[in-house]
């Protein structure tokens, strides 16, 4: 979401209404994704899945209402400094590395979640592949 987001606007012209208007379109998306996990029951006294995908979500609000409040203003100038294009670099760069981290997070719920509950999911190779990467 974030890549895709911070990717859709980088070389683009885009106007700061146009950009504000998506972004807090996202961030109420989120809003919804995250009240709707934490009114989520256990599963079998099991929480580790739920509590990762709150994690994640929780992560995207913060990465919208913290960074993307710096990024946005960048973003959408035509002529960006060099100083500008580095800490556009900077941040993209953490967020990446911060969503891979999540991602694996997520990952090891979903597969300890699977396991425990003897649900059929992708191969156990496939899983470890993306384990590993």
């Amino acid at each position: 979401m974030i890549v895709t987001f911070f990717n859709n606007h980088y070389h683009k012209h885009i106007s700061l209404e146009v950009i504000k208007k998506e972004k807090e379109k996202i961030e109420r998306s989120l809003d919804k994704s995250i009240v709707k996990l934490q009114s989520m029951n256990a599963f079998e006294n099991d929480t580790q899945l739920r509590d990762a995908a709150i994690e994640w979500f929780v992560h995207y609000k913060k990465s919208f209402d913290i960074d993307y409040e710096e990024l946005i203003p960048i973003l959408v100038k035509v002529d960006k400094t060099e100083g500008e294009n580095m800490r556009l670099n900077e941040i993209q760069n953490r967020l990446f590395k911060e969503e891979d981290e999540l991602d694996h997070n997520f990952l090891i719920a979903h597969t300890n979640f699977t396991q425990k509950h003897h649900l059929v999911t992708q191969s156990e190779e496939d899983q470890t592949s993306l384990l590993n990467r």
